[in-house]
């Protein structure tokens, strides 16, 4: 396991921290809406069937 200081110092040697940053966080965004997306998609469509199920 990395420690966390050795992980600091990497941090700071490394050129463009923000730019890594900034990626991370548009990954981690993307995964996000895209899992939303997905289960309202799923949500609507489950909605939909039951909705011609029952009603």
């Amino acid at each position: 396991m990395i420690k966390l200081s050795r992980l600091r110092r990497l941090y700071r040697d490394t050129e463009w921290p923000c730019l890594i940053l900034y990626v991370l966080y548009a990954v981690i965004i993307t995964i996000v809406l895209t899992v939303c997306g997905v289960i309202v998609v799923l949500g609507v469509g489950f909605l939909r069937w039951a909705w011609k199920l029952w009603g």
